[in-house]
């Protein structure tokens, strides 16, 4: 079977169904052709079964419209599981559009389907091709050397048992639902045009010669017929991640998706929001992550103050303070949390210390785990609370009905098990200990920390009132915790504003309008670009995170200005930029930094945020808090940034260009592009805009007109280019 049109070409296996073909005018997109679909079964006590299409006892073709089929597949692998494959191809349109529906016979249930299979060639830049490949993990990721992504803690993992932290889980790690596999001679999009956001895997691996781009949709239902209540999209795109983006966009806009108001309408968003505070993160106990837990010279609360006030002034900002390893039971130790260490009295004397200020209050929690017994203070153990309070019904449970130790946070931090957000229990102790939070006046709480994307880990369990397989009523489930917290926060007239570890996933962002973006995660696969802002900029900021894990990806010492660029990245995505202090009030590289490494260059992180921050909060205000970001114009003359990954890495380099530049609209019609020179010397670069005029607008609102396009940069600084 044969489908072209002035996009692209389309070829499928008469007698199996295979895609043997996809291509545009210029490239074939696929290396080879692979089965259509596979789906594991899941039988009594941990049995599994994995079906093929290229099995089916029989495959019938039937065609109701010139662009319309269907694909009939009896008896998969000579199971009792018969399944069709629907394709539409509307004359004119660049896309094809696939869905699946089974009839699922055996008695036993259907874990995931992965459909439909595609297999691209590895011709990536790093393999010495022209390709690269946009994954949507973590924000946004250019994969250039699918290679780089190997072992344990990165490597890619079959979804199932339990989650596996920075993955491809949809809705969670993986925000977003479509891949694009792209060069100069145009672009492959695939994705799902889900509104309703099912539970999916949305991962790329490398498979012999090529890579394998996967959708697995876990339905989770007992049901005998299941069928896709959305399209899988197979199309063509440019030659960039923001074409597929601007393609993927649309879909979200028209949709139905329930996204919240856009920013400048949604009232539930602070007036703080708006003042684009630095938030400052430093431990109150310990120096970074794990180890020892005595309190160090940020506590009492009130000690830090001193390093505060120098930065706010030092910055020239509003500053949130987001101290971390505050809470009373122990460091990273959910569901409780509340008292705060030392007590209520002390920490309510400092939110109200730095509120008189001007600034605000932030703090990290934990999540929906339950901890057992912690070994940063080994004095906290809940054996006899999980007992008494029979807590072992909120567990998830895997496929044989065990429990298993939490593999997103486990040893040296804590014993502890992921909870089941279906059972109320868990929503009546996470909305109650959120409101203790907020009644201290608090004005964040990232609480759902390890609840990757706000969503849950996977549940296999037969007695909680969900179905004995992971799917959409995982997210459903969270959305009635988020729900309820709201519920409680309006019935005391709390803004506090909740977020999670990343940006939050497609529907849950009307509920975590905040949130620590760890994009650096995807420096251990390829180039971080920020394709979430791309998409959901105008209902969304989030903030640059603690930037956890940097130190274990960089040789700092050989990247010195390493910091300087994820700062810089930050700003031109959107996002309110952060510190993380270590000893004597210091910055540092990251969160998980010892603190008796060399330092950054104080005064250049300094002057680069306080200057960016300058231009956030005067001309280019309204670009960076509420525009729409569009692909910006192209950038000549700037120079390249190495940015060299640790050895266990493969010494790979990633290139980056000396000017980061983003371009934003608005509804009004102005058009404005930010250029940001993160290095300490003056750069002059041209943005190619076409021919139009262009103006240079400086931090202080200074404007004049570029002669042939060529616009100078102060160092550690940014301009806003008006056109």
């Amino acid at each position: 079977m044969r489908i072209q049109n002035r996009f692209y070409a389309l070829e499928l296996d008469d007698k199996t169904g295979r895609i043997l073909s996809f291509r545009n005018s210029k490239r074939e997109f696929l290396l080879k052709s692979t089965a259509l679909f596979q789906i594991q079964l899941l039988g009594e006590g941990a049995r599994y079964t994995r079906l093929c299409s290229d099995a089916a006892a029989k495959v019938k073709w039937e065609r109701d419209k010139e662009e319309n089929f269907q694909i009939r597949f009896e008896k998969v692998d000579g199971a009792e599981l018969d399944a069709v494959v629907s394709v539409r191809a509307p004359a004119g349109q660049p896309f094809v559009f696939f869905s699946l529906a089974i009839d699922n016979r055996t008695g036993d249930l259907v874990e995931w389907i992965d459909f439909p299979r595609l297999i691209v060639p590895d011709d990536l830049v790093g393999n010495g091709g022209k390709s690269r490949l946009f994954w949507p993990g973590m924000e946004g990721c250019v994969i250039e050397n699918a290679s780089l992504r190997s072992g344990d803690w990165i490597g890619y993992k079959e979804i199932g048992v339990q989650s596996t932290g920075y993955s491809g889980t949809y809705p969670g790690p993986c925000t977003m639902q479509f891949l694009s596999y792209y060069s100069e001679d145009g672009g492959m999009y695939f994705a799902a045009h889900d509104p309703d956001s099912n539970l999916k895997s949305v991962e790329f691996n490398k498979e012999d010669d090529g890579i394998r781009l996967e959708f697995k949709l876990l339905p989770g239902t007992a049901d005998r017929h299941i069928r896709y209540s959305y399209d899988m999209v197979l199309g063509v795109c440019g030659d960039s991640w923001e074409s597929a983006a601007e393609i993927y966009r649309d879909f979200v806009e028209q949709s139905g998706m329930p996204l919240p108001p856009k920013l400048r309408d949604n009232p539930r968003i602070p007036e703080w929001m708006e003042e684009s505070p630095v938030v400052i993160l430093y431990p109150v106990r310990g120096t970074h992550d794990t180890g020892d837990m005595t309190p160090n010279l940020y506590f009492p609360y009130e000690n830090a103050e001193p390093y505060l006030d120098r930065l706010a002034e030092e910055l020239d900002s509003k500053i949130m303070a987001l101290p971390m390893h505050w809470e009373g039971t122990a460091p990273w130790a959910p569901p409780y949390v509340w008292p705060p260490f030392g007590g209520e009295a002390l920490f309510r004397k400092f939110v109200e210390d730095l509120h008189r200020k001007g600034h605000l209050v932030g703090v990290y929690c934990s999540g929906i785990g339950w901890t057992v017994h912690s070994y940063l203070h080994p004095e906290y153990e809940t054996e006899q609370r999980y007992r008494k309070d029979r807590m072992e019904e909120t567990i998830c449970r895997t496929p044989d009905g065990s429990i298993v130790q939490s593999k997103i946070i486990g040893y040296p931090i804590r014993d502890g098990y992921d909870m089941c957000p279906e059972n109320p229990k868990v929503a009546e102790i996470v909305s109650d200990e959120i409101r203790k939070i907020a009644d201290a006046g608090v004005d964040y709480a990232q609480y759902f920390d390890q609840n990757l994307g706000g969503n849950s880990c996977l549940c296999y369990g037969r007695d909680h009132g969900h179905p004995p397989v992971p799917g959409k009523w995982q997210g459903d489930a969270m959305i009635r915790i988020f729900e309820e917290t709201r519920r409680k926060l309006d019935a005391v007239g709390s803004r506090m504003v909740i977020g999670c570890e990343l940006a939050a996933a497609e529907p849950f962002i009307r509920y975590l309008p905040f949130n620590d973006l760890r994009y650096q995660i995807n420096f251990f696969y390829g180039k971080p670009v920020p394709a979430y802002a791309f998409v959901f900029h105008e209902y969304i900021n989030n903030f640059m995170g603690n930037q956890n894990c940097i130190s274990a990806a960089v040789n700092h010492a050989e990247n010195p200005d390493n910091l300087l660029y994820r700062v810089a990245y930050s700003f031109a995505a959107g996002d309110m930029l952060t510190v993380v202090l270590g000893d004597q009030g210091n910055i540092l590289w990251d969160w998980g930094c010892s603190w008796d490494v060399p330092l950054p260059d104080q005064e250049k992180v300094k002057t680069l945020i306080r200057n960016l921050n300058a231009m956030r909060r005067g001309p280019g205000r309204d670009y960076l808090r509420r525009g729409r970001m569009q692909q910006p114009y192209p950038v000549l003359g700037t120079k390249d940034f190495p940015f060299r990954l640790k050895k266990e890495w493969k010494d790979w380099v990633h290139h980056f260009p000396s000017v980061l530049s983003s371009r934003w609209t608005l509804e009004d019609g102005r058009e404005g592009q930010i250029l940001v020179n993160y290095f300490d010397c003056e750069q002059t670069v041209s943005v190619q805009a076409g021919g139009r005029e262009i103006y240079r607008v400086d931090r202080s609102g200074n404007e004049c007109l570029c002669t042939e396009g060529r616009i100078r940069i102060p160092p550690l600084d940014s301009v806003l280019v008006i056109f």
